[in-house]
C-alpha cells in the first residue's frame, strides 16, 4: 500500500493520504504521491469532485520535521519544492475539492484542508498553523486560505500563535463548512450534489472563486519568498531541531 491512493466512486474521486501513523506526517515522498494522486484524479473526465482525506484518526499533522531537520540548510529550498508543487496541483485541477477532516490538521495538513473549496470536519477535528512556533511561515497557501475564510484578526491570531481551533469553533467562525461525525459520507453527498450541476459551469465558478480576494499565484509567490527568508535566517532549522529535541526554540533577533 502506497502513501496515497485514489478511489473512484461514481463521479467522485477520493484521495487518501497514508503517511506514517498516527499523524500522517507529510514527508517529501508522501507529498509527491499525494500530488500525483490529485493530478491523476483531476485528469479523469468523469470526475466531478475530488475528496481529500487522511486514513485513520487524523487528517495530517503537516511536514515531517524529522526528515527536514536532518537536511543541511542549503537543501531546504530544494526539499520544499515538492510541497510547492503539491499546493499548486491542488489549486490547478478543474474540479471542486472537498476536505474530509478527522482529528488533527496542522501546518501543511491544515493548508491541504483549507486549500479545498469545502471543508467537512468531524467534531474531534483540530485545525492549526503552528509554523511560526517552528521558525517558519506557512509555505502551502495558509495565509491566503485563512484570510479568505476568516476576519483578519482571527487569521492573524491563528498564524501568530499557532493555536489550533476546535471543530465547533471553526464552524462558528466559518473556517470549516460543515461539522459531521462521518466527514467522508457528507463529502460524498456533497459531491453527488455537485454532479447534478453543469460541469462546465462548475469549473468556471471554481476559477472565479479562486480569484477572490486575491490571485493565488501572485500571493503565493510572496508567501514562498517569506518562507525562503525564514529558511535563510536559520530560524526554520532551529525550530525543527528544537521540536525534535523537545526544547524551547531560540530564534534570532531580527532587529
Amino acid at each position: 500500500m502506497g502513501l496515497a491512493e485514489v478511489e473512484f466512486r461514481d463521479t467522485a474521486a477520493i484521495v487518501t493520504m497514508r503517511g506514517e501513523e498516527p499523524g500522517h506526517r507529510l514527508s517529501s515522498a508522501m507529498a509527491e504521491e499525494v500530488r500525483a494522486a490529485i493530478e491523476r484524479a483531476g485528469a479523469e473526465p468523469h470526475v466531478r469532485a475530488l475528496i481529500l482525506q487522511g486514513a485513520g484518526v487524523h487528517f495530517s499533522v503537516g511536514a515531517d520535521l524529522k526528515e527536514r531537520a536532518a537536511l543541511p540548510a542549503k537543501r531546504w529550498k530544494e526539499h520544499h519544492e515538492i510541497f510547492e508543487r503539491l499546493a499548486a496541483t491542488l489549486q490547478a485541477i478543474p474540479q471542486p475539492t472537498i476536505a474530509a477532516v478527522r482529528g488533527w490538521a496542522l501546518g501543511g495538513g491544515a493548508e491541504l484542508a483549507l486549500g479545498c473549496d469545502i471543508v467537512v470536519a468531524s467534531s474531534d477535528a483540530r485545525i492549526g498553523q503552528p509554523e511560526a512556533l517552528r521558525g517558519l511561515v506557512p509555505g502551502m497557501g495558509g495565509p491566503q486560505f485563512l484570510q479568505r475564510r476568516l476576519p483578519h484578526g482571527l487569521a492573524a491570531y491563528m498564524v501568530y500563535t499557532g493555536a489550533p481551533i476546535r471543530a465547533a469553533e471553526a464552524l462558528a467562525l466559518g473556517l470549516v463548512t460543515f461539522v459531521d461525525e462521518d466527514p467522508l459520507a457528507r463529502a460524498l453527498a456533497i459531491a453527488a450534489e455537485i454532479a447534478k450541476a453543469a460541469p462546465g459551469a462548475v469549473r468556471a465558478l471554481r476559477r472565479l472563486l479562486q480569484r477572490e480576494p486575491a490571485n493565488f499565484a501572485d500571493a503565493y509567490a510572496e508567501e514562498l519568498a517569506a518562507w525562503r527568508q525564514a529558511v535563510e535566517s536559520g530560524d526554520a532549522a532551529e525550530g525543527a531541531q528544537a521540536f525534535i529535541g523537545k526544547r524551547p526554540a531560540v530564534f534570532r533577533d531580527p532587529s
